[in-house]
């Protein structure tokens, strides 16, 4: 007849970080037997040389986890990570342009080993500008373990928007290039009045030229919004014959 035996065990040597909340088990570490003939075996597992079933993790040790079928045999040593740390700054507001970071909490957050952890910042709900935001900090260790806060009602700040008359496409030469000459004016993304600035941004102010006009607002949140106006024509006295 013909004989059989254990040909291989495959594992996943890379998953040396697990969570005290997990299972010890051949899935978790990606573990499987194969005998010569092809054909997948049990195994034995173990934690610290006692059964795996039998052994309670504990946070911050280092475990040895073998995974025994006849007379093959694979060991790997993992981690034990708890629940990591979060620390974050109170802000009742985010710039939409800049994007969901973790420097805009200035969060941080370390694992059992005092490892910097990851911090993922997602927003619940939509992620539009001029509207109120509960926001959700993660911090998030190597074995997926999550820490994590939420902090509602934050404000979503978008560039300001900038309007002007259309119309406007000439100029006296004796004109003072302001916001005021353009009936421009501006607002947050929450409908609060911004002060707008025009300066001549290039050209020349004088009759039978042309000049571009540049208009800019910030807003309380440093967001601004800059505009050119091109091709402003600039007119002088008509002459009389």
């Amino acid at each position: 007849w013909k004989k059989y035996s254990v040909g291989t065990i495959k594992l996943d040597e890379t998953k040396t970080a697990i969570s005290y909340k997990d299972t010890i088990t051949a899935e978790l570490f990606g573990v499987y037997a194969i005998d010569t003939d092809g054909k997948y075996v049990d195994f034995t597992i173990t934690v610290n040389n006692i059964a795996a079933k039998d052994y309670t993790l504990t946070v911050g040790e280092t475990v040895t986890v073998k995974f025994v079928a006849g007379n093959k045999q694979r060991t790997i040593e993992a981690k034990v990570y708890g629940d990591p740390t979060l620390d974050y700054t109170y802000s009742d507001y985010v710039n939409v342009p800049e994007g969901l970071v973790a420097s805009s909490f200035k969060a941080s957050g370390k694992d059992t080993f005092g490892n910097a952890t990851t911090i993922r910042v997602s927003v619940i709900g939509e992620y539009k500008e001029g509207t109120l935001g509960n926001i959700l900090i993660e911090s998030i260790d190597a074995a997926g373990n999550i820490t994590s806060a939420t902090i509602k009602n934050v404000r979503l700040y978008g560039k300001p928007v900038i309007k002007y008359s259309e119309y406007k496409t000439n100029i006296k030469a004796t004109d003072t290039i302001s916001a005021e000459l353009f009936n421009a004016t501006a607002q947050d993304s929450f409908g609060t009045v911004l002060t707008v600035t025009a300066t001549k941004y290039s050209g020349t102010l004088s009759a039978g030229k042309t000049v571009s006009v540049k208009f800019t607002a910030t807003d309380s949140k440093d967001n601004t919004t800059t505009f050119i106006l091109n091709d402003v024509k600039v007119y002088g006295a008509p002459t009389l014959s």
